[in-house]
C-alpha cells in the first residue's frame, strides 16, 4: 500500500510568533498552584503561574521547546516536545507532585521523567509528539507500545499486543477514566487488537502503559493497562487542521465555549485507498473512518464535565466478479462499526483530594460473510454484537506528604449476541449454531494506600473485591509495591499482585460449559532497578515471574492450550475443565533518552520464555514464545524545521508445530506432527523503518510533511507456514514488504 501526496513548492513568509499557555495544578488535589516558575529552557523567557494556576508565555519564535516547571516544596520536571506554531496557542497543562520531607526554601531539581502512581513499575510514558513522530507506526497507539521490552506484536497486519506471555484480550484500554473495549478498526473479535488504531493522535495529550504490577484501581485484566489522556480544545480561539496519511484524510477543529467556561474538540477521518483502488490495481481495498469529539465545561471552580465520543466503522470486501476472474470459489465481506460515549464529572471537593466519576456506553457489531460464487445463499455468516455499560468512580485523598489514598468502585454490564450460520453449497447440508446470547455483570471496589515513612521509601498496599455474576462469586485480589530511592538517581522497585479476568464474552457466548469454569488468574512478581544516567536519560532493568492458572483445557485434546487458538489437529474439543496452567519468565532492559536538545532515543531488549503444562504433565512452548526481542529507536532534530528518525525491530519467530511431510503427502492435505507440538520456531523477524519530517512556518499557519519507509530492505518476514500440496510442499505466507509512505498536516 502506497500513500502519495503532492509536494508543492511553498514559499514561507516571515514567520509570526506563537505562544504557550496552560495551567499548573497539584497532582494530589487537582487544585491550581500559584507561584510556579515556568522557564523556557535555553532562553531567557518564562512566566510565573497566577492564582488560578494559569501561565502565559507570548511572542515565541516557531519551533520545538522544553519547559521547566519548579516550585519550592514540589518535585520539578521538564516537559519536552512543546511545539510552538505561528499565530497559534500551544496549551501545556501540568500537574506537580509534592516532595515529601522537603524543608522550606528547598527547590527540587527538575527531571524529564514523571511517575504515574497507578503504574509504579513496568511502566512507560509517551507525550503527543513522541507518538506522532515514531517511525513504522502510522500513529497507531498499539504499534507505538510494541517498542517497549515487555511487548511482542502479533504481526504487521494486526496490532494485537502480547505482553509478557499474555494474549491480547488480557490488555485494557482507558481514555480519560473511560473504559474502551477495543480501540481499533477491523477489530479482532474476542481480543483488544485489530488492524489499525481508531484513535486520532492529535487528540492525545499523553499515554501511560503498564506491563504488570499495576494498582488495584484497574480490574478484570491479567496483563497490561494502557491509560490515555485526551487534551482539551483551545479555550481562547478557533483552530483548524487538515491532514493526509496512511490512515486516511480528515480534519480537526477546536475552539472555546462562549464565556470561556470550556472548549470543544472534534475530528473526522476517512480512508482513501478504495478511492484509488483502480489506479493501484486492486478491488480488495479496505474502507474505514472515524469521528472523535471531546467537550469540556466548567460548572464552577469545583465541578467540571467532560463528554467523550469515539466512533469507528470499517469494511473490506472481495467482489463476486473479481473472485470469478481470479479463480476463487467464494466472495466475502467483513464489516464492523463501534462507538463509545462517556461522561466524566470531576469534583474538587477539598484541599486534599478530588473525585472522578464516569459513566459510559460502548457497542460494536462485527460481521464476517463468505458466499460461494455459484450459490445464492451464504455458506458462512458470523455476527458478533457486544455492548458494555460502565459506571466508574475514583477518589484521591492526600493527608500530608506521608499518607495517600485512592478508593473507588465500578459496575459493568456486558451483553453479547453471537450468530453463526453455515450452509454447504450444492449438497443441501445445513449446519447452524443459531443465535447465542449472554448477559454478564461485574461489580468491583478497591482501596489503595501509599505510605511514605521516610523520604527514600514508598510502600503501597491495595486490594480489590470483584463480584462476577457468571459464577455468582466474589473474589479478592491483593496487590502491593515498593519504591526505594538509594540516591536521587538510583531506585529499586518491586511489585506483587493477584490479577483476575473473565474469558472473552465472544467465547463465553458460544460455549455454555465455560460459564462453570473458574476465572483465569495471574500472579505477578516483579523487581527492577532504575538509574538516571542524566536528567534526560534513564536506564532500567527488570525481572518478572508470571504464573497463570484456571485456564480451559480439553480432556479430549489434553496436549492443547486452548486459549492460544492453536488447533492444528482434527481432534474434537470437548469435556472442558479449568486445569490449564502456564508461566512466563523474563528479563528486560530499557534505555530511554528524552528530547532535551536535538536527539532522542529508545533502546529496549528482552529475553523471556512462555510455556504451559498439558493435562498429561508435559511442558510445551506456548504459541507466542518468541524468546527474545530488540527495538532501537533514534531521532535527530536539525534546526527548528527538520527531524529524522529510525526504528529497527528484531524478534524471535513464534512457536509452531511442523508438518508431518510423509503423512501430508499420503493424505493429500497438511498434517501436523503431533509429537513435535510447538517445538519449532518461525524465522526471526526483522524490520528497518525510516522517517523524515519537515515543518513549514507561515504567517499564521504551518505545514508538517513527512516521508517514511517501512521495512527498508524488504525483508521477507514469515507470518505462517502452510501446506501447498504434494507438488509444492511447505510454503510461507509473508508479512508486509517494503512500503513507502508520505503525509502532511496543515494547521491554521
Amino acid at each position: 500500500m502506497i500513500s502519495l501526496v503532492c509536494l508543492c513548492a511553498w514559499n514561507p513568509l516571515h514567520a509570526q510568533t506563537g505562544s504557550i499557555k496552560g495551567t499548573v495544578v497539584d497532582k494530589d488535589s487537582q487544585r491550581p498552584l500559584a507561584g510556579v516558575t515556568v522557564q523556557v529552557v535555553n532562553t531567557k523567557r518564562g512566566a510565573s503561574s497566577r492564582g488560578d494556576g494559569s501561565f502565559s508565555i507570548d511572542s515565541l519564535a516557531p519551533g520545538s521547546y522544553v519547559l521547566a516547571f519548579s516550585m519550592i516544596g514540589y518535585s520539578g520536571f521538564k516537559q519536552t516536545d512543546v511545539i510552538v506554531r505561528p499565530g497559534r496557542i500551544t496549551r501545556v497543562d501540568a500537574a506537580m507532585s509534592g516532595q515529601a520531607f522537603e524543608t522550606e526554601g528547598v527547590t527540587v531539581e527538575s527531571g524529564f521523567f514523571r511517575e504515574n502512581s497507578q503504574m509504579a513499575i513496568s511502566a512507560a510514558q509517551f507525550n503527543a509528539e513522541e507518538i506522532r513522530r515514531m517511525p513504522g507506526t502510522a500513529g497507531d497507539v498499539s504499534r507505538i507500545v510494541s517498542a517497549l521490552p515487555s511487548v511482542i506484536q502479533k504481526s504487521d497486519e494486526e496490532n494485537n499486543l502480547l505482553v509478557r506471555g499474555g494474549l491480547s484480550y488480557e490488555n485494557g484500554f482507558y481514555i480519560d477514566n473511560i473504559y474502551i473495549p477495543n480501540i481499533n478498526h477491523f477489530p479482532d473479535a474476542g481480543t483488544s487488537g485489530g488492524g489499525i488504531s481508531i484513535l486520532n493522535v492529535d487528540f492525545i495529550r499523553d499515554l501511560s502503559f503498564s506491563a504488570g504490577g499495576f494498582s488495584a484501581a484497574f480490574g478484570n485484566r491479567l496483563s497490561a493497562i494502557t491509560d490515555v489522556r485526551f487534551r482539551e480544545g483551545n479555550r481562547e480561539e478557533f483552530d483548524g487542521q487538515l491532514d493526509l496519511n496512511i490512515a486516511g484524510f480528515g480534519g480537526t477543529a477546536e475552539g472555546p465555549w462562549p464565556g470561556g467556561k470550556g472548549s470543544w474538540l472534534i475530528s473526522t477521518k476517512r480512508s482513501y485507498i478504495d478511492l484509488i483502488a483502480d489506479a493501484i490495481g486492486t478491488e480488495e481495498a479496505p474502507t474505514f473512518g472515524d469521528v472523535h469529539a471531546k467537550f469540556s465545561y466548567d460548572l464552577n471552580d469545583h465541578h467540571s464535565l467532560y463528554l467523550l465520543n469515539i466512533y469507528g466503522d470499517n469494511l473490506v470486501t472481495r467482489s463476486r466478479e473479481e473472485s470469478i476472474e481470479e479463480g476463487y470459489g467464494s466472495w466475502w465481506e467483513e464489516k464492523a462499526h463501534q462507538n463509545t460515549t462517556g461522561l466524566t464529572w470531576r469534583w474538587l471537593w477539598g484541599e486534599n483530594g478530588y473525585t472522578l466519576t464516569s459513566v459510559s456506553y460502548s457497542f460494536s457489531e462485527v460481521t464476517d460473510l463468505d458466499q460461494a460464487v455459484d450459490a445464492a445463499q451464504p455458506y458462512h455468516l458470523e455476527i458478533v454484537d457486544e455492548s458494555s455499560k460502565v459506571l466508574r468512580s475514583n477518589s484521591y485523598l492526600a493527608l500530608g506528604d506521608q499518607h495517600k489514598f485512592e478508593v473507588g468502585f465500578e459496575a459493568q454490564i456486558d451483553d453479547v449476541e453471537y450468530t453463526q450460520h453455515v450452509e454447504i453449497p450444492n449438497t443441501g447440508g445445513d449446519i447452524s449454531r443459531g443465535v447465542h446470547t449472554l448477559d454478564s455483570e461485574r461489580f468491583g471496589a478497591f482501596l489503595s494506600y501509599t505510605w511514605t515513612p521516610l523520604h527514600w521509601l514508598d510502600l503501597t498496599a491495595g486490594v480489590r473485591a470483584d463480584h462476577y455474576s457468571l459464577r455468582d462469586e466474589t473474589l479478592i485480589s491483593p496487590r502491593g509495591s515498593m519504591n526505594i530511592s538509594i540516591s536521587p538517581v538510583l531506585r529499586l522497585k518491586a511489585a506483587a499482585g493477584l490479577y483476575r479476568q473473565t474469558l472473552p464474552l465472544y467465547s463465553l457466548a458460544q460455549f455454555d460449559v465455560l460459564h462453570e469454569l473458574k476465572h483465569p488468574q495471574a500472579v505477578h512478581l516483579i523487581a527492577g532497578v532504575e538509574y538516571d544516567l542524566t536528567s534526560d536519560t534513564r536506564m532500567s532493568v527488570e525481572v518478572y515471574k508470571k504464573d497463570y492458572s484456571n485456564f480451559p483445557m480439553a480432556r479430549t485434546a489434553p496436549y492443547l492450550f486452548l486459549v492460544d487458538r492453536s488447533f492444528p489437529f482434527d481432534d474434537p474439543i470437548g469435556d472442558i475443565n479449568d486445569m490449564g496452567a502456564s508461566w512466563s519468565r523474563g528479563i528486560e532492559f530499557m534505555l530511554q533518552k528524552k528530547l532535551a536538545e536535538n536527539f532522542h532515543g529508545l533502546i529496549s531488549a528482552t529475553y523471556f520464555r512462555s510455556r504451559y503444562e498439558d493435562l498429561n504433565g508435559v511442558e510445551h512452548n506456548r504459541l507466542f514464545d518468541n524468546r527474545y526481542a530488540l527495538s532501537v529507536i533514534g531521532g535527530y532534530k536539525l534546526g527548528r524545521s527538520w527531524e529524522f528518525s529510525v526504528r529497527f525491530n528484531l524478534s524471535g519467530g513464534r512457536a509452531y508445530t511442523p508438518f508431518d511431510v510423509p503423512a501430508s503427502i499420503e493424505e493429500g492435505r497438511g498434517v501436523r506432527d503431533r509429537d513435535r507440538l510447538n517445538d519449532d520456531y518461525l524465522p526471526d523477524y526483522q524490520s528497518l523503518n525510516l522517517r523524515a519530517d519537515h515543518r513549514f512556518f507561515f504567517e499564521s499557519s504551518n505545514l508538517t510533511m513527512y516521508i517514511s519507509v517501512w521495512n527498508v530492505y524488504n525483508r521477507e518476514n514469515v507470518m505462517e507456514y502452510y501446506w501447498g500440496g504434494a507438488s509444492e510442499g511447505l510454503k510461507a505466507e509473508y508479512q508486509f514488504g517494503l512500503i513507502p509512505l508520505a503525509g502532511f498536516e496543515f494547521e491554521f
